[in-house]
């Protein structure tokens, strides 16, 4: 039971929220510039009674467009009926299995390294050409 309550309490610590630099508990006025708020709002130290400043969000505008209509052409436009076709002939053809397409990355050939590096009786290291 001691543990659930100590879990509850350790919970609803981390489940509130840090205002960083917000408003310090305590009394006492502060020297630090204050923004957004009266001069000395309370708070002792020296993170007592400062705001960090207020800026408002980034606006980005398009300014300049480049090229025409006529220049887009779409890449995925297809008549219907070539859609169709392409379509019924995805559909018909057989997916290869696991075992084929690791078959078929089994026999293809892999280019070899033209050097290599190897380790002398030193420690040191070689470039060997193949």
């Amino acid at each position: 039971m001691k543990y659930l309550v100590g879990f509850a309490v350790l919970a609803l610590g981390f489940a509130m929220p840090a205002y960083a630099q917000g408003h310090a508990a305590g009394g006492g006025g502060t020297s630090l510039p204050v923004y957004g708020g009266g001069a000395g709002t309370g708070g002792s130290g020296l993170g007592g009674g400062t705001m960090l400043p207020h800026y408002s969000r980034a606006r980005f505008q398009v300014t300049a467009v480049s090229g025409s209509e006529i220049d887009y052409t779409p890449s995925t436009f297809v008549s219907y009926n070539s859609a169709v076709t392409k379509g019924n002939v995805a559909l018909a053809s057989i997916p290869e299995t696991l075992g084929q397409a690791a078959q078929l990355n089994r026999e293809t050939p892999r280019v070899k390294a033209k050097f290599s590096l190897v380790q002398d009786n030193h420690g040191n290291a070689i470039i060997k050409l193949r």
